[in-house]
């Protein structure tokens, strides 16, 4: 599998704490529902609901179309990114690759050529539990999450949006 180059930059995900992460991790006994929704630009645009954000008293306001959900997702995986500045030395961040199925990968390029610079929600069994900016148009079939997340909530967002494999 090859990574579309842009891809790497495309989504600047936020991911909403650590604790979020973690609870969504232990929600894995039961079926996980995974969705990647836009953010509406109205919010009483019709179809428009309030979804709440895990760990927090806010909700966000999504369209009422689903882009993608767990069954378009075939693979999701932390992956640790190295690199080195001359002002502050070695840094490293974790990052989750996502692989989707080739109907997944069509319906995400679809609306993200669409959509540019609008905001995309991970919806994690009614939670919004990632936020992400579309930068670019995402073709090809994987793509990455970055943004600050530590290697454990990398892996266990990885290990959600991965978990449940038609």
């Amino acid at each position: 599998m090859s990574l579309n180059p842009k891809a790497a930059l495309l989504l600047c995900a936020v991911l909403a704490s650590t604790e979020a992460c973690n609870d969504a991790e232990s929600d894995m006994r039961s079926p996980v529902t995974i969705q990647y929704r836009l953010v509406a630009r109205d919010s009483s645009a019709p179809g428009a609901q309030r979804v709440p954000v895990r760990g927090s008293t806010a909700s966000v306001a999504v369209e009422g179309d689903t882009i993608i959900t767990e069954a378009d997702i075939a693979d999701a995986r932390e992956e640790t990114r190295r690199w080195w500045s001359i002002l502050s030395g070695s840094h490293r961040a974790s990052d989750i690759r996502i692989t989707l199925r080739p109907d997944g990968a069509r319906k995400l390029a679809q609306a993200s050529a669409a959509h540019i610079g609008d905001q995309l929600v991970i919806v994690v069994n009614g939670e919004v539990v990632s936020q992400a900016i579309i930068r670019d148009p995402i073709s090809g079939n994987e793509f990455m999450i970055s943004g600050g997340m530590t290697k454990e909530e990398a892996r266990a967002l990885a290990r959600l949006a991965g978990s449940r494999k038609p």
